[in-house]
């Protein structure tokens, strides 16, 4: 990035972890926001990552939206 000669500093920069390499990788430069995130916020970004999430967890998240969003239709079908 020093080669190109692109101003850097004082930019918020979004990036992505690439497990294949185990390092950071810029997506973008964010010249639409006047403000990165808070330290502590991008800690638990950082450590949401380091958790992970399993699969079976994700499925059943999903069964639970699709069977609220089936009682809020047989809800409101019921008002009428």
């Amino acid at each position: 990035m020093k080669s190109s000669g692109e101003q850097i500093d004082d930019r918020i920069v979004e990036v992505y972890w690439d497990p294949v390499v185990s390092h950071w990788r810029k997506m973008r430069f964010r010249d639409d926001k006047p403000n990165g995130n808070y330290r502590t916020v991008v800690e638990n970004i950082i450590q949401s990552i380091a958790d992970g999430v399993e699969k079976d967890a994700v499925c059943h998240l999903c069964a639970i939206q699709e069977s609220f969003a089936s009682f809020q239709f047989s809800s409101s079908s019921a008002l009428r």
